[in-house]
């Protein structure tokens, strides 16, 4: 019998155990964290699965004796339910970009305003669909990018869309999708590409491994907001179906 199990539970018997571990947030407790539940609890498990290479090529580093228990298995996504669409968003009057996150700092909204901001400052103004809720956690976080956005006068230019269960309408209406959080294996970024939507993401994490550069889709350097804004410049001049 083999049972399959998060990194962070391990339990003592006699069935064959498999752990799965990423590098994000579960049961409420933050990657640092469960990294090192993880590492107490690797000589109990027979195989470890993780969500992205780095974090195999991680963890044999760090732990060479235990190296042959490890290995990645990717997420996927069912193209039936994201159909390819080869046809370009309707001509809006600017650049459309959307990003998928809960209203979090680790999500790195606040790079992106900043690079809208600066864009803004370029005449070259761009419009973000944010979608995603709120974490009851950080709601004064999220009233901070409201601000950030006031205060910027680029309020117009954002949109908080909050939690849907239709994130493919948004996903298909915008020119660009960006990924600027270090992520395992993002769906959200998959389901983008299955849409046939361009995708710009931080070099960090299974994004680097997803995405290859000016190949499949863009990368910028993680949390670098000047190269986040030369690179959304860059390639929304560029893309079809934009106006200039």
């Amino acid at each position: 019998m083999v049972k399959l199990l998060p990194m962070a539970i391990a339990t003592k018997n006699n069935t064959h155990q498999v752990a799965m571990l990423n590098s994000s947030n579960v049961f409420g407790l933050p990657s640092q964290i469960k990294k090192a539940i993880a590492v107490k609890n690797i000589p109990t498990f027979d195989k470890i699965i993780f969500g992205n290479q780095t974090l195999v090529d991680e963890f044999k580093h760090k732990h060479p004796k235990f190296s042959d228990r490890f290995s990645v298995l990717y997420n996927g996504v069912d193209i039936k339910k994201f159909p390819f669409n080869k046809s370009t968003p309707q001509q809006s009057e600017l650049p459309v970009i959307c990003m998928v996150a809960k209203l979090r700092p680790e999500k790195r909204h606040l790079d992106v305003l900043k690079a809208i901001s600066n864009l803004n400052a370029k005449d070259f103004p761009v419009k973000l669909l944010a979608v995603g809720g709120i974490h009851l956690e950080f709601v004064e976080f999220a009233d901070e990018l409201k601000r950030f956005c006031v205060d910027n006068s680029i309020e117009h230019l954002v949109d908080f869309v909050g939690e849907t269960k239709d994130v493919g309408q948004y996903l298909q209406a915008s020119d660009l999708f960006l990924m600027p959080s270090h992520e395992t294996f993002s769906n959200a970024l998959l389901e983008a590409m299955a849409y046939g939507t361009p995708v710009l993401g931080a070099d960090i994490g299974g994004t680097a491994e997803i995405i290859e550069d000016n190949q499949t889709g863009y990368l910028y350097q993680f949390s670098n907001v000047d190269n986040l804004t030369e690179r959304l410049y860059e390639i929304l001049q560029d893309l079809p179906g934009t106006l200039k």
